[in-house]
């Protein structure tokens, strides 16, 4: 699984998205306008359920506002086995529904 996640990582680069990464997680991300658009999150197993997720977010925030950006994007996809555990996570960051169709659900948050 965890190559499988290396694989996505570097498909994502491929497309000039970028990647802000720990030993325990990673974050893709681009950016746009005022923008910081979250593509994806990946947690290793050993490291879930721990806040990792949250901490790599946050972590994010700073660099964003560095750079002026005001809000933060994010999407969470309506198929897969982790389906709920998206809207759960975007939720409880404080991020709000912004819009929503039959493959994801997409949230905003001021910075």
């Amino acid at each position: 699984m965890e190559q499988l996640a290396e694989e996505f990582e570097n498909i994502q680069r491929s497309m000039g998205v970028q990647v802000f990464k720990t030993d325990r997680s990673f974050l893709t991300y681009q950016l746009s306008g005022d923008a910081v658009i979250i593509y994806d999150i990946y947690v290793k197993p050993e490291a879930r359920n721990q806040n990792e997720a949250w901490r790599l977010f946050k972590s994010l925030i700073p660099v964003a506002q560095q750079l002026g950006k005001r809000v933060v994007i994010g999407f969470s996809e309506k198929i897969g086995k982790n389906k709920d555990l998206g809207v759960i996570a975007m939720q409880a960051a404080g991020f709000v529904r912004a819009h929503e169709d039959k493959l994801r659900t997409v949230f905003i948050k001021g910075i």
